[in-house]
């Protein structure tokens, strides 16, 4: 065999099984993990508004979430704590989770979230990170990251 032929043998074989690899994580096991990466977990990072006058200075944000569990239409229900401002809400949230091959996207497009407006949002979740965009309807949007600790969850009825 040729030296570029030898290679492009190991490359193929290098990509087939990494693809049967990643096959084998299964929807059930996805799901699995995020439920354990976000039970008892806190979101803590920054977000930005941007608007017409432009893009403001990162601000603090933090969200605990106390659980997460998969309802039986086919959405997440998200019970977590978050502060805006000088409110401290705790809320249960119902949001799509889409999957970008192994990576959790939380979706909610004008969804009314109880005492706060409503929202659009993308947020994926990765490696410890999460990372997306929002909008509030009236109010603006922009841009949110930060960072996912893990914990124990509450003990909760």
């Amino acid at each position: 065999m040729r030296p570029y032929h030898t290679a492009l043998y190991f490359v193929t074989i290098s990509l087939l099984t990494t693809c049967a690899l990643a096959a084998q994580t299964s929807q059930e096991e996805l799901e699995n993990r995020l439920e354990e990466t976000l039970n008892g977990a806190r979101l803590v990072g920054q977000f930005s508004v941007t608007n017409a006058d432009g893009e403001s200075q990162p601000q603090a944000d933090d969200y605990t979430v106390s659980r997460i569990s998969r309802m039986e239409d086919g959405r997440w229900l998200f019970t977590a704590s978050m502060s805006f401002g000088d409110n401290d809400v705790a809320i249960p949230m119902p949001f799509a989770v889409e999957w970008a091959g192994d990576t959790p996207v939380i979706t909610l497009t004008d969804q009314l979230i109880p005492g706060l407006g409503t929202f659009s949002a993308r947020v994926l979740l990765y490696d410890g990170f999460y990372a997306g965009t929002w909008h509030h309807a009236g109010f603006g949007g922009g841009h949110m990251w930060g960072r996912v600790e893990t914990g124990t969850p509450p003990d909760t009825p």
